[in-house]
């Protein structure tokens, strides 16, 4: 990044004076309230996420490939995110956990199993559809491969905890890992 670009982004970045000032003169809502009245992927601070695909493979689960924006700064395998979704004009938040490789950057995909009486989970399967934004929080979590990476690794998972150990299989094939993988799945 140039001279130019940090000292800009210190003008006018999320975070800045600039930013504050912004946001104090368009109360009561933030600015990317404002924004997302033309284009709901145009935010200033908030990250967020276009669905570019659906998958219903079973009757049980929905997978969603998300296109992020420039605010999500990507994921280390094994971590959650916090999916944010409106239904019925109130946004619900649930965590879910990426399944594809960390080092597919500006994409998540999520495999989100539907639960009896799920609120986010059944409306997902039922109404997601390409195009729809829904926002998105830093990924978060300590469930990660260790660094530097073992000679052999054992990944064990049960039910839905699989969906984190797929993303840490995809991440160490995807990134070269000269190592052996063994992976115990049980359900």
């Amino acid at each position: 990044m140039s001279f130019m670009q940090t000292a800009a982004r210190k003008v006018a970045g999320p975070g800045s004076a600039l930013s504050k000032v912004l946001e104090l003169t368009m109360t009561p809502h933030a600015i990317d309230r404002y924004l997302e009245l033309v284009d709901p992927m145009i935010t200033w601070d908030e990250a967020r996420a276009r669905v570019e695909r659906v998958e219903r493979r079973t009757e049980r689960s929905v997978t969603l490939t998300l296109r992020t924006t420039r605010q999500f700064d990507g994921f280390r395998a094994g971590q959650f995110v916090q999916l944010g979704v409106v239904i019925e004009g109130v946004r619900q938040v649930r965590c879910f956990s990426p399944a594809n490789s960390d080092a597919d950057r500006g994409v998540i995909e999520l495999t989100i199993g539907r639960r009896p009486g799920g609120l986010v989970s059944n409306y997902l399967y039922e109404h997601a559809q390409v195009g729809d934004v829904y926002t998105l929080t830093p990924a978060s979590g300590t469930f990660q491969l260790p660094e530097p990476r073992p000679a052999q690794t054992l990944l064990i998972a049960g039910g839905s905890g699989i969906t984190p150990v797929l993303s840490m299989a995809r991440s160490l094939v995807g990134n070269g890992y000269p190592g052996s993988i063994a992976l115990l799945y049980y359900v």
